[in-house]
């Protein structure tokens, strides 16, 4: 699945939450736009490893549990789901073709 091919997936709001993530200007932008922005930037291996690095030890503990569970499920959690098992705020952090949450 390509970059842009899963952003599509995506909610106006939740590609304009990643945007703002990654500071790029989501002002006036339509989803298409959005997506064009993001797609090239998605699969970044720097910045996936700069994420990693900077996740706290809970934060991690959390990433690989989601890890796991979605390895079970054979399937990508979403935020919602995720989210409301841990009863908490998320944000996203985007590994390869995988969405997983973490603890904002």
């Amino acid at each position: 699945m390509t970059a842009a091919a899963l952003l599509r997936s995506y909610s106006k709001p939740s590609l304009e939450r990643m945007a703002r993530q990654r500071r790029l200007e989501t002002k006036g932008q339509n989803k298409e736009a959005l997506i064009n922005l993001l797609a090239p930037i998605l699969f970044d291996a720097d910045a996936i490893r700069r994420a990693l690095v900077a996740l706290s030890p809970v934060e991690r503990r959390v990433l690989d549990e989601a890890v796991a569970l979605a390895a079970l499920h054979a399937r990508p959690l979403k935020q919602a789901s995720w989210c409301s098992m841990i009863g908490t705020p998320c944000m996203s952090v985007v590994l390869g073709a995988s969405h997983l949450w973490v603890l904002s």
